[in-house]
């Protein structure tokens, strides 16, 4: 399962709608146009939100967590929860078959794109997202969990790194460059990108 993940406001939105443009993201998602963002998987999210807030009954055990998960059947998911703390470890035991396509940007910008977007709700500290991020990637790096890392806002205009790193993760993915361009074409509108 290829899972697109990252700080927020770093692009994961984009990827998850150009993948939806190829027909390659198989489950009904919310779509926020006053972010210009969403498509997380609904499923995990919830998930990942009682994980990390434990704020969902049906999820309060551990049993429940651990069914929730195995029962995602999706070959590509986004979900930027996966940072949050404990999300991943409690992941790891149940699937084997996790992939990661990182979405990363300057951790003072993340913040700066909450604000803008008026979503305070979500902010953190430079440090925090560091550290967040820091746990994440060794806890991929010693479980042999493959991931690939893409940079907001150069991925704006690099398509050629973006597909690659897809395909790196997904090498029997049918995914075609040139058709895949013409639809990254279509959903990259520089316009919308939350600086």
């Amino acid at each position: 399962m290829l899972i697109i993940t990252g700080t927020g406001r770093s692009g994961t939105s984009l990827i998850a709608l150009w993948l939806k443009e190829c027909g390659l993201l198989n489950y009904d998602s919310e779509w926020v146009d006053q972010f210009d963002a969403g498509l997380d998987n609904p499923e995990s999210s919830r998930i990942n939100k009682a994980i990390w807030q434990g704020s969902d009954p049906y999820y309060y055990s551990a049993e429940a967590k651990t069914k929730g998960i195995s029962l995602i059947d999706y070959p590509i998911i986004k979900d930027t929860n996966f940072f949050s703390k404990h999300v991943l470890q409690t992941w790891l035991p149940v699937r084997k078959d996790m992939k990661f396509l990182i979405c990363l940007r300057k951790f003072g910008s993340v913040n700066k794109s909450w604000s803008r977007t008026k979503q305070l709700i979500r902010l953190r500290t430079p440090e925090q997202h560091e550290s967040d991020f820091g746990k994440f990637i060794s806890t991929c790096i010693f479980n042999n969990v493959e991931f690939e890392i893409i940079c907001f806002p150069e991925l704006i205009d690099n398509y050629k790194n973006v597909y690659t790193a897809v395909k790196n993760l997904v090498p029997d993915l049918e995914l075609d460059f040139e058709q895949a361009k013409i639809a990254w074409e279509k959903v990259c509108e520089k316009n919308k990108v939350h600086f």
